[in-house]
C-alpha cells in the first residue's frame, strides 16, 4: 500500500487548492509530479486483527463449528500467506466440514497443506515449536483418518447387500484415509529424517492396520507390505498380523 508523505512534517494528509497539492499539517504546497515522488510503500501492520481471528477460530475450534472455523482460517490466510497453522486448518476444517462423503475429493488438497506446512515448521520454527507443532498436526492426521475408517467400516456392516457403486465408494474412502497416513509418514521422513520416527512409524502403522482390514491390496504409495517393511526397520519385531488387528478391534469399540 503507498500513502503520500510530506517530506516537510511526515503528515499523510493532502488538501487540493488552486491546482496544487497542500499539506494539511505545514501547509507546504506540492506540484502534482512532486506529490507523486512522495508516495511511499508502507507496510500495514495486521497483528492485532490476526489475534483476534485466532482467538474466534479457536472457539470456532472448540464447538466443531467447522464451517465458521474454515472461512476463519482463510482470512487469517489472506493477511498471513506463510503461516502454517491458517495453510494447514484452513484444509483440514474444510475436509471436517463437508464430510467423510467428500473426503476422496479432499484428501489431495489437504495433503498439500500437510506439505506447505512442514516447510514452513522447519524453515521458520525453533525446534521446541517444532515438536508442538508436529504433534498437533499428528493428532488431527491420525483421528482424521481413524475417525472416516471406522464410520466406513461401520456403515459396511450394517448393509445387507453391496452394490457396484456402493463397493466403489466405500473403497475410495479407505484408499484416501492410507493415502493421508502413508503420505503424512514419508513427508514428516522428508523433511526431518529419523528426528520424529516415532510418529512417522505411527502414521505407517495407521496406514497398513486401514489398508489389511478393509482388504485393500494397493494404493497411491505403496502395499501394506511395503509399509510393513519400512515399519521393521524401526520395530524389527513389529507386524499386522501380531500388532494391526488388536488395534482395530481396539478402535472399533
Amino acid at each position: 500500500m503507498k500513502k503520500f508523505v510530506c517530506e516537510t512534517c511526515g503528515s499523510s494528509n493532502l488538501l487540493k487548492q488552486d491546482g496544487l497539492y497542500m499539506c494539511e499539517y505545514c501547509r507546504t504546497k506540492y506540484t502534482v509530479e512532486e506529490v507523486k515522488k512522495l508516495f511511499v510503500e508502507v507496510a500495514i501492520n495486521h497483528d492485532e486483527e490476526v489475534k483476534e481471528l485466532y482467538t474466534a477460530a479457536s472457539r470456532e475450534l472448540e464447538t466443531r463449528n467447522w464451517e465458521a472455523a474454515h472461512e476463519t482460517f482463510k482470512h487469517i490466510l489472506s493477511l498471513c500467506p506463510n503461516d502454517w497453522e491458517a495453510i494447514f486448518y484452513s484444509e483440514i476444517t474444510k475436509t471436517l466440514r463437508d464430510g467423510r462423503e467428500s473426503f476422496p475429493h479432499n484428501v489431495v488438497p489437504l495433503c498439500k497443506a500437510i506439505n506447505e506446512a512442514l516447510h514452513i515448521i522447519q524453515k521458520e520454527t525453533d525446534d521446541n515449536d517444532q515438536d508442538d507443532n508436529i504433534a498437533t498436526i499428528t493428532k488431527l492426521v491420525i483421528d482424521l483418518s481413524d475417525i472416516y475408517f471406522i464410520d466406513t467400516k461401520k456403515t459396511e456392516k450394517l448393509l445387507t447387500f453391496d452394490s457396484a457403486d456402493t463397493i466403489q465408494y466405500r473403497n475410495l474412502i479407505y484408499t484416501s484415509c492410507m493415502d493421508l497416513c502413508y503420505y503424512y509418514g514419508d513427508i514428516l521422513h522428508g523433511y526431518f529424517g529419523d528426528r520424529y520416527k516415532n510418529t512417522i512409524v505411527q502414521a505407517w502403522k495407521q496406514g497398513v492396520t486401514i489398508q489389511n482390514n478393509s482388504n485393500i491390496k494397493k494404493c497411491q504409495f505403496g502395499t501394506a507390505s511395503e509399509y510393513e517393511a519400512k515399519i521393521q526397520k524401526y520395530e524389527p519385531n513389529w507386524s499386522f498380523e501380531e500388532n494391526g488387528k488388536k488395534e482395530v478391534k481396539k478402535n472399533d469399540n
